[in-house]
């Protein structure tokens, strides 16, 4: 395993133990590039990460540890779990991804894609319970702006990634647990 500085290659050898069970990780956010410290805290801000998969991973386990949780919109997430969908928005949701899908499949515009959204849009009209919606091809900005209207995000969930950012911005060390996997 490749590692960016000597402490992830010991800490990987170490997971290797059948014992290992976590490692509790400090962070100085100091070290950040300024570009990564705006990236995390634009997504503590919104609930909402759209980056790169290994950034996005760890501002969910950021969050996670100080009990918040976040919602991952990027080229490996083009889903969103309904559980956070808004209740009162869900059915709002479901029409608009109908709407889009139909225009969509007409336009053949992603070959790819089309047969999870043909089996979707299927399942709608079957009045089938969904677990995951899927998101519109539209970019990450744009799905981001249009995806946190249909969020929950309650007032706790707010403070716990407030509290977050504000020990960023102070520049206080992190740290968190990871659990093995």
């Amino acid at each position: 395993m490749s590692a960016r500085n000597p402490a992830t290659t010991y800490v990987a050898e170490l997971s290797k133990d059948k014992g290992f069970v976590g490692a509790t990780v400090t962070i100085n956010p100091k070290l950040w590039s300024a570009r990564k410290r705006n990236i995390i805290l634009n997504a503590l801000e919104n609930g909402v990460t759209s980056c790169g998969t290994e950034t996005a991973w760890f501002i969910e386990a950021l969050t996670r540890a100080y009990g918040g949780t976040m919602t991952t919109i990027s080229g490996w997430s083009n889903n969103i779990s309904v559980s956070k969908v808004r209740d009162d928005k869900l059915d709002d949701l479901i029409a608009y991804t109908c709407a889009w899908i139909k225009i969509a499949l007409a336009n053949q515009t992603n070959r790819n894609r089309d047969w999870e959204l043909r089996h979707w849009l299927d399942d709608a009209g079957r009045s089938r319970i969904y677990r995951m919606i899927p998101l519109p091809d539209i970019g990450h900005a744009d799905k981001v702006a249009f995806i946190k209207q249909y969020l929950k995000d309650d007032d706790n969930l707010k403070d716990v990634r407030q509290a977050i950012a504000n020990r960023i911005e102070r520049g206080e060390i992190l740290s968190i647990y990871v659990e093995a996997v």
